[in-house]
């Protein structure tokens, strides 16, 4: 097992933005710092269903057969639009009604879960190089699960504080206008961009 070159490797998923990363952000807008931990539970139990299934090779069968991997593309990509769109609404109606937009509870441990299980890119980064540095054991995997966590919980809590920070100097209500509209704007364009690449 090689943590140090999986860490290299995945730094740059861990820490780019994505539906974790937006949902987590939103939560911060409407919830506070606790809002982020929901966040960090679905994801974490996501990683760790990836994890615990590429290590006994269940996932590998979904690969031998595409019509099912092509039905959880599908699944997946429907739940990234609904959360893409929930989000836009959200700071939309931030933006027209910011009494109402308090009331907005954010995302739960089911979206950020959902939103890590059928994410493709997740299936294939646990499919394709998580593999190369975990070795046959099936612990390893889990250890990875948890650097991976690690990492993840790591820098979505560095960016909440941000947030919060900010929310400090600027308009809340302006903050949700921004987090929720751009967030769900730049999730609804990853979610299209890799429906996208999968139907080519």
């Amino acid at each position: 097992m090689d943590i140090s070159g999986f860490v290299l490797a995945i730094a740059p998923v861990a820490l780019s933005p994505g539906a974790s990363f937006t949902l987590a952000m939103n939560n911060v807008i409407h919830r506070g710092l606790a809002g982020v931990f929901s966040v960090i539970t679905g994801t974490m139990v996501g990683i760790y269903i990836h994890a615990s299934l590429v290590g006994l090779g269940v996932t590998q069968l979904l690969v031998r057969y595409p019509p099912a991997m092509k039905a959880l593309q599908l699944a997946g990509t429907l739940c990234l639009l609904w959360l893409a769109l929930r989000l836009i609404v959200s700071g939309i109606q931030a933006w027209r009604r910011p009494q109402r937009s308090v009331e907005i509870r954010g995302a739960g441990m089911k979206e950020a879960l959902f939103a890590n299980l059928f994410n493709i890119k997740a299936i294939l980064l646990w499919l394709t190089v998580v593999p190369a540095f975990a070795g046959p054991a099936f612990a390893h995997y889990l250890v990875l699960a948890s650097v991976h966590v690690a990492m993840m919980a790591t820098w979505l809590l560095m960016c909440a504080g941000a947030i919060i920070f900010t929310a400090r100097r600027f308009s809340v209500r302006w903050l949700k206008v921004v987090v929720d509209t751009g967030g769900g704007a730049f999730l609804l364009a990853l979610t299209l961009s890799s429906a996208l690449a999968l139907l080519k």
